[in-house]
C-alpha cells in the first residue's frame, strides 16, 4: 500500500482530533518504526543522529557569538554590520526549527509539530519564512557589496539605516509569501501498513492541495529557496571581480584613497566568501529537491527515503549553511576577526583570568614589561 498525503480515512473507534494525537503516535511506535529501519537506512540514521545535533549545536552557539561581537564592537554601525546580525539572527531560527521539527521526534520521541493544527503550521511556517529571509539576505548584502565596488564614489551608499530597511523589505515579503503555507498545511495521517489499525501523523500538506504541492510547489521551492537568490549572487560576484580587476591596474589613485579600498577589498573578500559558500551548499540540494525524484528515482518516496544515503547527504551539507558562518567570518575577515579576539580578551578579563594594573587599567605583566623597560632606559641614559 502506498503511503500518499491524501489518506484521510479515520478509525471507526476515533472521532475526534485529541483521540488521533493521543493514542495513535506515542514515542513507543515511533522507536518501533525507527528500530524497524533496513541496516543501511538504520546506519544512515545513526550517522544523522550524531551530526544533526552537533551542527544545531555549535551553529546557534556560533551564531550568538557572531552577533555578540556585531553589536558589542560597534560593527552594528554599519550596513554590514545589520545584515550581519540579522544573519545570525534568523540562521538560528532556521537552525532551531529545523532540530525541533526533523529530529526531535527521532532522539526524544517528541513531535512538537502534530500536537495541534496550530503548531503544525507555525512550526512549518516559521521554518521556511526564517530559511528564506537567511537565503534572501545573503543575496541582499552581496547586492549592496555589488553597489559599492561598482559605485565607488557615489554618495548614496546605503549605510545603517538603509541596510535595516533593505532586511525589513525582505522579512515582509517573504512573511506573505509563505503565508500559503498556514493555508495549505495540516495534520494528515498515513497507514503504517495494510491492515490500517496503526497509522502514522505527520504535518504536511491537506488532501485538497495534493496536486499542487506534488507539481509545482518544488519548482516555486526551487526558483525561490535556491536558483533566483543564486543566480543573482552569483551574477553580483562576477561583477565585483571584474570590478576589482579593473580598479587594480588603474595607477591614478591617491595613497589615502587606496587604504580606503583596502579596507574595502577586504570586507568585501569576507563578504563574496560568505555568499559564494552559500550558493555551493545549498543550490544542488534545491536541484535535487525539484529533478531528482522525476529523473534519477522511481518515485518521491524513493528519492527521500531514510535508505537515500545522498539525501542525507544534502540534508547535512545544506545545515552547514546556517551554521557555518562564524568561521567564515574567522578566516576571511580581518576587522571581524581582530573584534572577536578583543571581545574575548575583555571576556578574559571580567573573569579575573588576566590580571589588571589598577592604575593604568592595562595587563599586569604588560605593566612590569614596561616598568622594567623603563629602568632600562633611563639607566642607558645615565651612563
Amino acid at each position: 500500500m502506498t503511503n500518499t498525503p491524501g489518506e484521510t480515512t479515520w478509525p471507526a473507534t476515533m472521532t475526534s482530533f485529541d483521540d488521533i494525537t493521543s493514542d495513535i503516535i506515542t514515542s513507543s511506535t515511533l522507536s518501533t518504526a525507527i528500530n524497524t529501519l533496513s541496516p543501511k537506512a538504520q546506519l544512515v540514521q545513526d550517522i544523522k543522529e550524531v551530526l544533526f545535533p552537533i551542527i544545531v549545536s555549535v551553529g546557534i552557539l556560533a551564531n550568538a557569538f557572531s552577533f555578540t561581537v556585531v553589536v558589542t564592537r560597534g560593527l552594528i554601525n554599519s550596513s554590514v554590520g545589520v545584515y550581519l546580525a540579522s544573519l545570525a539572527i534568523f540562521d538560528s531560527i532556521s537552525l532551531a526549527t529545523t532540530y525541533l521539527y526533523d529530529y526531535a521526534p527521532m532522539l526524544f520521541g517528541i513531535n512538537f509539530t502534530i500536537y495541534n493544527n496550530l503548531s503544525c503550521k507555525l512550526f512549518e511556517y516559521t521554518n521556511l519564512c526564517a530559511t528564506l529571509i537567511s537565503n534572501y539576505i545573503v543575496m541582499t548584502m552581496t547586492l549592496e557589496r555589488a553597489y559599492v565596488i561598482l559605485m565607488p564614489y557615489s554618495t548614496h551608499h546605503p549605510g545603517k539605516r538603509g541596510a535595516a530597511i533593505s532586511v525589513l523589505c525582505v522579512m515582509a515579503i517573504i512573511l506573505t509569501w509563505e503565508s500559503k503555507t498556514l493555508i495549505t498545511y495540516s495534520i494528515m495521517k498515513f497507514p503504517v501498513d495494510d491492515t490500517g489499525t496503526e497509522y502514522f501523523i505527520f504535518c504536511t500538506w491537506m488532501e485538497k492541495y495534493d496536486k499542487f504541492a506534488t507539481e509545482y510547489m518544488p519548482w516555486m521551492d526551487l526558483m525561490s529557496f535556491t536558483l533566483l537568490p543564486s543566480i543573482i549572487i552569483i551574477c553580483a560576484n562576477i561583477a565585483i571581480v571584474i570590478t576589482l580587476i579593473i580598479h587594480s591596474r588603474s595607477k591614478h589613485i591617491s595613497s589615502q584613497t587606496n587604504s580606503k579600498r583596502t579596507d574595502q577589498i577586504r570586507l568585501t573578500y569576507m563578504l563574496m566568501t560568505v555568499s559564494i559558500f552559500f550558493v555551493i551548499v545549498t543550490l544542488q540540494g534545491g536541484l535535487y529537491y525539484s529533478f531528482a525524484p522525476d529523473y534519477f528515482y522511481d518515485s518521491v518516496e524513493e528519492a527521500f527515503s531514510p535508505e537515500n544515503e545522498v539525501w542525507a547527504i544534502l540534508l547535512i551539507i545544506g545545515l552547514l549553511n546556517y551554521s557555518c558562518n562564524l568561521w567564515l567570518y574567522l578566516l576571511s575577515g580581518r576587522k571581524f576577526r581582530e573584534e572577536a579576539r578583543e571581545l574575548v580578551k575583555s571576556w578574559f578579563k571580567f573573569c579575573g583570568l588576566v590580571k589588571q594594573d589598577k592604575q593604568k587599567g592595562i595587563p599586569a605583566r604588560a605593566s612590569h614589561i614596561n616598568t622594567v623597560s623603563t629602568r632600562v632606559s633611563n639607566n642607558s641614559t645615565t651612563t
